[in-house]
């Protein structure tokens, strides 16, 4: 089971939900509606795991760790004292998360500029000068990555055109976002998709899938 949730920045949201980690990380964004956007999906990711967890939201603690240098004050999110597996992202906005048991990712991008470098010589061919087709196709990488399933230092090299069975894609007006939940036995491999189980999806109109 996982629950993935997508949703617009609207209203006041509880800081006192954050950790002292989380609200330093904050505290060093400078608009504030980039600031709101960062609890905002702070306070999504830990409602997607509570509803897993059985629990209340405002009792999830969410931790990070980076898999590279092991640092505690960036990296990927976590759930301290739980077997789960959450991921976040937040645009101005718009912010999304998901909780699985197994490793997931979620990118939500605000439809933009992306610069060649980011995409396969297949991917520009295709996407062109399509900024919705381009920013898709970045999102797609970075929720990949996130799960542990993609190089973010060699996004090039993915080509994320084609319908893989793990990426679903969803989009709003001037949105788009992508989310990805690996089996329990999966190599990163795209044709090994394993068994994601019930997944209770997220609102919204779901783009189509690409050639």
């Amino acid at each position: 089971m996982s629950v993935v949730r997508f949703a617009p920045v609207e209203g006041e949201y509880d800081e006192r939900w954050l950790t002292a980690a989380e609200r330093s990380r904050r505290d060093r964004l400078v608009q504030t509606p980039d600031r709101t956007a960062f609890v905002a999906a702070h306070v999504l990711v830990r409602e997607c795991a509570a509803a897993l967890l059985d629990a209340e939201p405002r009792d999830v603690v969410i931790a990070h760790r980076c898999r590279d240098c092991g640092g505690e004050d960036h990296g990927a999110p976590y759930v301290v004292g739980a077997d789960l597996h959450v991921s976040l992202s937040h645009t101005r906005g718009w912010v999304a998360a998901v909780a699985a048991a197994t490793p997931c990712g979620i990118d939500v991008q605000e439809v933009g500029h992306v610069p060649d470098l980011a995409l396969s010589e297949a991917e520009l061919a295709w996407a062109g000068e399509d900024a919705v087709r381009r920013t898709l196709l970045w999102s797609r990488k970075e929720a990949l990555a996130k799960a542990g399933l993609a190089d973010v230092g060699a996004f090039w090299e993915h080509d994320v055109r084609a319908r893989d069975a793990r990426i679903r894609d969803w989009a709003d007006d001037g949105v788009v976002g992508a989310w990805v939940i690996a089996g329990p036995d999966d190599t990163g491999d795209p044709d090994d998709t394993g068994d994601t189980g019930d997944t209770e999806d997220a609102a919204g109109p779901v783009l189509g899938g690409t050639p």
